[in-house]
Formats: C-alpha cells, sequence, structure tokens
C-alpha cells in the first residue's frame, strides 16, 4: 500500500514538474529493502546504472528516471517480471507520448517517463497478485476436491 502510494506521488509529480524528488526515491527503496516479497537484485541494479548513465549522457533521459528505474529493479520488479514489466512500460509510454502530443499542454518537448515507469510496475505487481490469489483459489479448491474424488475412485474399485 505503501509503495503504491510513493509510486503514484512520483508519477504525478514527474508529470506536472518534470522532477522526480530524491527523497521519494530514497523512501521507495527504504520500503523495498523492508518488503520481503522480491529478492533484491543487485547485479540487474548495477547493469541499469550502467546503461543509464549512457542514456543520460547520449539521449537525454533524466538522472531522477535513471535512480527510479535502479531501484525498481533492485527491490520492486521480480526478475521473472522483467519482460512482462517492459511490456507494460512500452505500451504505458505510447498511449501517454500520443496523449501528450495531442494535448494542448506545455511539456516543453520532454516525455516524462516515471508516470510509465510507476505504472508499469503497479501492472506488474498487481497482476502478480491477482494471479497468485487465482492460484491460491485453485489450490484450496483442489485440496478441498481431492477427498471426494478419492470416495469417487473406492466406490468405483467396490462396484
Amino acid at each position: 500500500m505503501v509503495t503504491t502510494l510513493i509510486l503514484l506521488f512520483i508519477a504525478i509529480f514527474d508529470f506536472k514538474k518534470h522532477r522526480i524528488p530524491n527523497l521519494a526515491i530514497v523512501l521507495l527503496a527504504i520500503v523495498g529493502w523492508f518488503d520481503t516479497r522480491h529478492c533484491t537484485n543487485l547485479f540487474l541494479g548495477l547493469v541499469t546504472l550502467a546503461i543509464g548513465f549512457l542514456s543520460f549522457r547520449f539521449f537525454n533521459v533524466g538522472a531522477g528516471d535513471i535512480k527510479l528505474l535502479t531501484v525498481l529493479f533492485v527491490f520492486l520488479i521480480p526478475t521473472t517480471s522483467i519482460g512482462s514489466f517492459w511490456i507494460y512500460f512500452s505500451l504505458i509510454s505510447l498511449l501517454l507520448t500520443i496523449s501528450i502530443r495531442l494535448s494542448i499542454a506545455d511539456h516543453r518537448g520532454h516525455i516524462p517517463l516515471a508516470p510509465a515507469l510507476c505504472g508499469a510496475v503497479l501492472c506488474v505487481i498487481g497482476l502478480g497478485l491477482l494471479a497468485r490469489g487465482i492460484c491460491l483459489h485453485v489450490a484450496a479448491t483442489a485440496s478441498i476436491d481431492e477427498p471426494s474424488a478419492a470416495r469417487r475412485m473406492r466406490r468405483k474399485r467396490r462396484r
């Protein structure tokens, strides 16, 4: 819940001001550190920082976006969901770019990446929790039905 609020704050702040507060990234890292659902992936964080530095240097990607992406990869995005994250990020970025280009709002030619990054993380986490809930429901249903299936098999053998 706290993670979701921080991600929403970062997305809205970046969309309006084209900045990501360092304090929000630090809070997200602290919350991610204490979140026990995912393992930390320091190697992926280092790779993200290296590629991010090159993106900052040569492609004008904001430093806040790179710091946010590093924290997301280290603490919040499970390594099994990285492909899903990039798909959601691409779709949300495309929709955001189209909506900004079609609107009359002045965004100084910059497309804020934090709303797409945060939205993709929320999709990955939310759909992961949904899938986990469905799996738990199926497992609970299977364990309830298992004894009745065993009884049916015994009845068939008796006949």
